[in-house]
């Protein structure tokens, strides 16, 4: 992308430059191309909107957390350590480095072909991994295949909606459409199949509302840092699936727990359980005794949390 070039200690600033301080973070934009090159949050705090009117915008810095990107008219091309919540073009490039954000949406192309990749939605028409790009997609929206790659996740739309709690209202907030889900079968209406994915265990298992029924065998810790143990339990409960083969109610509850959000664990385990339930049933596997009894470790240690 084409952009002015500056001697040291010379700045350029467009007539058709904005920069604009608001209560909740600074807005930068420019009539045409937007170029990032530092860090701009050292110095104007909380980064609230990056954009580009007709242009694109090209971000290049070690690291930086905004709120939105938005290129409408042109490529957002991304590369570095960047925290994002919504990013929106005409092309969406990341070219390397490690992206995690909320919602990426592009009207043309979203190539994502940086080496770590963490996203709870992805929508365009063509979307590409790079053979190297590594993490979780939680849900794509494509009308092409997305040929052999390593992302986690990648359900189609229904399917998050169907099986994400918040699903429905991530997509309707972000203006994506989405076909009706199908619906999921009624208890009992799939056959039991062993699921070649989950550890193997031929106990029975109680897969009826709450998790955490009077099986669990591990015992909460009732002070200190919940964090290790529930991190542990996360990782067991992932182990039992293909990597390739992670529900969207597991990749939700993963993103809760990576962040640390034990307030909202708490409230969506249950709700999480019910709809991990749901997707087996309507794929017709059974769930493996170490995931019930992960999350029933989890539901132990949560529910001695305050609050």
């Amino acid at each position: 992308m084409p952009h002015p070039t500056s001697s040291a200690g010379s700045a350029f600033l467009p007539s058709g430059m904005t920069i604009r301080i608001e209560s909740d973070g600074a807005v930068i934009g420019n009539r045409g191309d937007l170029v990032v090159e530092v860090d701009l949050s050292a110095s104007l705090g909380p980064i609230k909107r990056l954009f580009s009117e007709t242009g694109s915008v090209r971000i290049a810095v070690a690291e930086l957390d905004v709120g939105s990107i938005e290129a409408a008219g042109g490529t957002a091309e991304l590369s570095g350590s960047l925290q994002v919540q919504h990013v929106r073009a005409r092309t969406v490039r990341f070219t390397s480095g490690a992206l995690r954000a909320r919602v990426i949406q592009a009207t043309d192309e979203a190539a994502l072909l940086g080496e770590k990749l963490e996203a709870e939605v992805v929508s365009a028409p063509r979307v590409a991994f790079g053979e190297a790009t590594s993490g979780r997609a939680t849900a794509v929206g494509a009308a092409h295949d997305l040929g052999a790659h390593k992302v986690r996740g990648c359900f189609s739309l229904a399917e998050y909606v169907d099986l994400v709690p918040h699903g429905r209202a991530t997509l309707d907030a972000y203006g994506i459409p989405v076909d009706e889900p199908v619906t999921a079968a009624a208890d009992g209406g799939q056959p039991e199949a062993r699921s070649s994915s989950p550890a193997a265990d031929d106990a029975d298992e109680d897969e009826e509302g709450d998790p955490a029924g009077s099986g669990a065998s591990s015992e909460a810790s009732a002070s200190g840092d919940p964090g290790p143990q529930i991190r542990e339990a996360m990782r067991r409960i992932v182990e039992c699936y293909a990597r390739d083969d992670v529900p969207p109610p597991i990749d939700f509850l993963e993103t809760l727990v990576s962040e640390g959000g034990w307030d909202d664990l708490k409230l969506q385990l249950n709700s999480t359980w019910r709809d991990l339930l749901k997707y087996h049933q309507k794929k017709g596997l059974r769930i493996s005794n170490t995931v019930t009894q992960q999350f029933q470790q989890i539901q132990l240690v949560v529910k001695r949390l305050p609050g």
